[in-house]
């Protein structure tokens, strides 16, 4: 039979197909995008006639123009600056920029067009975070920090995999020969709190996704109102595949993930972020954004949504 390319557009619908298709092997080959549904019946029918499927990720380095998304202000002073798939945000502070996550290193001309077009300068940067260290969310680190001079943080468990075992960040799935790893400026652990102006952004250790993985929770301030933000670091399942530890190993992964989700799943959150756009459907909620009139209720604006997503998180990890 050959081998059938199974091209999909994101970690979650990734690792629900590894665990569909018990593929035996993890990377990327940039051929072409199919529709996921079809491709992944034919998928399974290629299977049970003994074909070697290939998992394919995203398309973002082959049409990266197609994955711009205009930036735009969600509330008080948080902007969403990412694409189509990598979630990024700015959060514009009384002392300067702080960025949580960069997204593809072959997306570094949007991120940087993103944040002039919201009028922002990239110098005036001074925090740079990362929810976790695999290549769509920091691809972007190394010219922030070469334009502005900003702090890099990451967790202190994917930091020693950067030295130990880079392979996990995934950077073979880049689509981008000439990627490199950065060395962050500082780890970050749990309980950690990082300060820029008034703003106040708290850290909880949440492994899982990667063994270094961080959530963030912070306020923000619309209309006289303040709202919780909530970004769960890690929450796609294609790391804790069986596929996916059997070639890298992370055997207390599974468990971790289940119990970071547990850990924060009673954190008061009225505004659910994702670090990719379908976590919380970041593009849904701005064409309604757009649709609406003056007045109406910010639809990232949910104190219900959280659970929910975490919930939907909760009913994948069953192994």
């Amino acid at each position: 039979m050959g081998k059938i390319v199974l091209f999909l557009p994101d970690d979650e619908m990734i690792g629900q197909a590894m665990q569909l298709l018990q593929n035996q092997e993890y990377f990327i080959d940039m051929i072409k995008r199919v529709e996921t549904k079809l491709v992944v019946e034919e998928a399974k029918a290629a299977v049970t006639d003994g074909a070697e499927v290939i998992i394919a990720r995203g398309n973002q380095a082959m049409y990266i123009k197609l994955y711009r998304v205009e930036p735009f202000r969600i509330a008080g002073n948080l902007y969403f600056i990412g694409n189509q798939d990598a979630a990024s945000y700015l959060l514009d502070t009384e002392e300067g920029l702080i960025i949580l996550d960069t997204g593809y290193p072959t997306t570094q001309a949007l991120l940087l067009h993103s944040i002039a077009s919201l009028g922002f300068r990239v110098q005036d940067i001074r925090i740079i975070l990362h929810t976790h260290g695999h290549f769509d969310h920091i691809g972007c680190t190394s010219i922030l920090k070469e334009l502005s001079c900003g702090t890099t943080y990451l967790g202190r468990r994917d930091t020693e995999m950067f030295s130990r075992q880079p392979e996990l960040s995934l950077k073979a799935l880049s689509g981008c020969d000439y990627f490199t790893l950065f060395t962050p400026d500082r780890t970050m652990e749990d309980g950690d709190v990082i300060m820029l102006g008034t703003t106040r952004i708290q850290v909880i250790e949440t492994p899982g996704h990667s063994d270094g993985t961080v959530s963030f929770f912070f306020d923000v301030a619309e209309a006289g109102t303040t709202y919780r933000c909530g970004l769960m670091g890690g929450a796609g399942v294609n790391t804790l595949s069986e596929a996916f530890i059997s070639v890298y190993g992370r055997w207390q992964a599974r468990e971790e993930f289940v119990s970071s989700l547990n850990k924060i799943y009673d954190e008061p959150v009225d505004i659910n972020l994702g670090n990719h756009t379908s976590q919380n459907h970041t593009l849904e909620k701005r064409r309604q954004m757009l649709r609406q009139g003056a007045g109406e209720k910010n639809p990232f604006i949910d104190s219900e949504e959280w659970r929910r997503f975490l919930n939907r998180c909760l009913a994948r990890a069953r192994w």
